[in-house]
């Protein structure tokens, strides 16, 4: 095995240098207390990072002095799955009313933390009853026609439709986003 000293002055130079690139790429991390290291690592392999960016750890690390682990999380999540973009000042309203409501609905998504909140299923029915393709998949031809020409309140069918679970009221059936730090687990639905 060959040691560093035993190495030509000229490759003992580009060591240095790679050395000292490798210092300062990491002293970043210097200014942060171990436990919020900790915590944006747990961060990153809760989303499927396994190998170890430190631009990521970094951004994680300067997300979390913004804002709480609940929030960087979910806005993690969102800028991973969602096509619109959000700012963490963004994502922390939205855990707000995520926590206040009980669910969020996005463009392309249904965000919630209890499949049995019936506001959130009125809201989704509500959406889907403006939509001429959810009309015709929760809706035979027949049951419109009998709908029309009884005149029947959209109220009414808003009642009917929130007798079935979710999963029988959407195309996709729910997905589990992910479990948060704080222990609870938020719940998506896609829709279009």
């Amino acid at each position: 095995m060959m040691s560093i000293e035993n190495l030509p002055i000229e490759i003992k130079k580009v060591f240095m240098k790679e050395l000292e690139q490798l210092v300062n790429k990491y002293s970043p991390l210097s200014s942060y207390p171990e436990e919020k290291i900790n915590t944006a690592l747990f961060i990153l392999e809760q989303f499927g990072n396994k190998d170890l960016v430190i631009e990521e750890l970094i951004e994680v690390l300067n997300l979390l002095n913004q804002s709480n682990e609940q929030v960087v999380e979910y806005y993690l999540w969102i800028r991973e799955h969602n096509n619109d973009a959000i700012s963490i000042e963004a994502a922390q309203k939205h855990i707000e009313e995520l926590h206040r409501e009980g669910y969020i609905m996005l463009s392309n998504y249904v965000m919630y933390l209890d499949e049995s909140n019936q506001e959130m299923k009125r809201a989704l029915i509500e959406q889907m009853l403006t939509d001429t393709y959810e009309i015709d998949r929760l809706f035979d031809k027949d049951e419109i026609i009998q709908m029309w020409l009884n005149e029947t309140p959209q109220e009414d069918t808003i009642k009917e439709l929130l007798q079935l679970g979710l999963e029988e009221l959407v195309e996709e059936p729910p997905e589990e986003a992910y479990a948060s730090s704080d222990g609870a687990t938020l719940y998506y639905i896609a829709i279009y």
